[in-house]
C-alpha cells in the first residue's frame, strides 16, 4: 500500500480516522493508533479516549443488563400476578354489568404477560473472557 499523500512511498500504516494509508513523514504516532499528522490526531485520540471508556465501563454495563433484566422480570411478573387475581375477582364477583376488574385484569395481565416475554428476549451481556479481552 502507498501513502495517500505520496503515492511512491510506501504506507507504513493506517489512520485510525479516515482510513487512508501514511507514510512516516504523513503518521502522527497516537500510542495505540495513527493518525494523520495535523489532520486526523484530535479524532484519533478521542477514538482511542472511547475505546479505553468502553472497555473500562464493559463490566458496569454487563451488570446494569444482568439488574435490568431481573427487575423488568420482577415488575412485570407482579403485573401478570395482580392482573390474574383481579380476573379472578372479576369472575367470581356477583356484580356482571360492567366487570371492571375483569377487564382492567385482563389488561394487566396481557401486560405483564407480553413484557415478561419481552424481557426473557433481552440480549445476555458477554463475558470480557469469552470476547477474548482479560478480566480486569
Amino acid at each position: 500500500m502507498k501513502c495517500f499523500n505520496h503515492p511512491i512511498v510506501d504506507a507504513v500504516g493506517i489512520c485510525k480516522s479516515c482510513q487512508k494509508g501514511l507514510c512516516p513523514g504523513c503518521a502522527a504516532d497516537q500510542g495505540r493508533g495513527l493518525a494523520c499528522k495535523g489532520r486526523c490526531e484530535d479524532d484519533v485520540r478521542s477514538i482511542v479516549a472511547l475505546i479505553d471508556q468502553n472497555v473500562r465501563l464493559s463490566r458496569t454495563s454487563a451488570s446494569v443488563l444482568v439488574s435490568h433484566r431481573r427487575t423488568s422480570t420482577l415488575a412485570h411478573g407482579f403485573a401478570l400476578i395482580m392482573g390474574l387475581v383481579f380476573v379472578v375477582w372479576g369472575i367470581v364477583s356477583p356484580w356482571q354489568p360492567f366487570n371492571f376488574a375483569l377487564i382492567m385484569g385482563s389488561l394487566f395481565a396481557l401486560y405483564g404477560l407480553v413484557q415478561l416475554i419481552r424481557a426473557a428476549r433481552l440480549v445476555q451481556p458477554t463475558r470480557a473472557r469469552e470476547v477474548g479481552r482479560p478480566a480486569t
